[in-house]
């Protein structure tokens, strides 16, 4: 009878050489002693030797040992070989993946099994690599596997939730449910997504600082396409509500005169100033008629001090000075959404070339949109992706 399959005792063998590796984290075997681990080192020897000779030789091997090799493989055991023609046309196929798609992120797919596996197995590999602070224990061949996948900055820390039945994606097709519903992603606190939504400020935050995260690159995309706030920011306050602050402010003190400390009412006070001087210079400015007459009927001094420099918005041309000017945008109009006909020009095109480098490397094309930039913008409120009849 033929045989189409590895034999019982090879069987027997391998699995005692695979709990030996999960046991010791190396397949280095120390046989000092024992005759088992004696046994067991000679059984990894010759696999070892069979493999160098068929690769000497240029043959294809049999049914039977092709199986092995694949057994073998799958334990990420030291073959002593290039990574194989399987590894490498799943390799190919990741790569083209992520032309595609943008992600290294694959859903499990039923339809290809090989792959998903491909997937799970060298994320398992690479975590045996940190475990074993990555010392000579590891293999020329893992070594060589994790080169070619760091090359195209594969994702190895892939949210442990992305498994399975994929929590996270789950709750977030409920958050795009809740938008549909809702209009936002404004979770309350009696919402069953209100924990999910709090977690993932959490894991957001210590991405921020540096620090270890299972919030990935590619969740933070999605979340940021569907609107979801990083910052849990409250809404801006009105103008109007300021001006009745103030209003609350000197029916308290008999003045106006806001000192510095209060951050709130003393940002207003300078911010009016600053309005006030271009209102004077007959440039655009937020400060209508309307509101220089509440002011001053409220006995608000408009020059106060020295007079700073004029400083011209078209001589600042780091992205820090852009993002500052973005700042003040939003902080006197509510929203990040510049207008396409607006007073300070370079500001509207460098917003424009925020989103196409974000478009950019969403694609996975080189960008100069950084994930510390992504982070800045999204806590400021911006929008990456405007419809086309949308303010830009």
């Amino acid at each position: 009878k033929k045989i189409t399959r590895p034999q019982e005792n090879w069987m027997k063998q391998y699995e005692k050489l695979k709990a030996y590796f999960e046991k010791h984290g190396t397949y280095q075997i120390r046989s000092e002693n024992d005759p088992c681990l004696q046994d067991l080192k000679k059984f990894a020897m010759e696999q070892k030797a069979k493999i160098r000779e068929i690769a000497k030789s240029g043959k294809r091997p049999g049914l039977v040992f092709s199986q092995k090799i694949k057994l073998l493989e799958e334990i990420n055991f030291d073959l002593e070989i290039r990574p194989n023609f399987h590894w490498m046309e799943h390799y190919e196929t990741l790569k083209s993946n992520f032309d595609i798609h943008g992600t290294y992120d694959i859903t499990y797919d039923p339809s290809i099994p090989s792959f998903n596996s491909f997937v799970k197995k060298n994320r398992e590999m690479y975590r045996t690599f940190q475990e074993n602070g990555k010392t000579d224990k590891i293999s020329a061949v893992v070594r060589q596997k994790i080169d070619l996948l760091q090359g195209i900055n594969f994702d190895f820390e892939a949210a442990e939730y992305s498994r399975s039945d994929n929590i996270w994606g789950e709750k977030f097709k409920k958050l795009e449910r809740f938008k549909e519903e809702n209009g936002d992603c404004d979770v309350k606190k009696n919402h069953e997504l209100y924990t999910w939504a709090v977690y993932q400020r959490m894991q957001y935050k210590l991405l921020r600082e540096g620090e270890k995260s299972s919030l990935t690159a590619l969740g933070i995309q999605k979340l940021v396409d569907l609107g979801f706030s990083f910052s849990n920011r409250p809404r801006s306050v009105t103008w109007e509500e300021r001006m009745e602050q103030l209003r609350q402010y000197k029916n308290k003190h008999g003045h106006v005169w806001v000192p510095k400390s209060d951050r709130v009412l003393g940002t207003f006070a300078m911010r009016e100033r600053r309005h006030y001087k271009l209102y004077k210079k007959g440039e655009k400015s937020p400060l209508t008629d309307e509101r220089l007459a509440q002011l001053e009927a409220v006995g608000f001094v408009f020059q106060v001090g020295p007079i700073q420099p004029y400083r011209d918005p078209s001589l600042i041309k780091t992205w820090v000075e852009r993002y500052q000017q973005l700042l003040d945008f939003r902080e006197e109009n509510g929203h990040c959404m510049i207008p396409q006909i607006y007073v300070n020009r370079p500001l509207g095109h460098w917003v424009h070339t925020q989103r196409k480098e974000y478009r950019k490397m969403k694609k996975g094309v080189a960008s100069s949109l950084t994930l510390e930039k992504i982070i800045k913008l999204t806590e400021a409120g911006f929008t990456f992706n405007v419809k086309k009849q949308s303010s830009s």
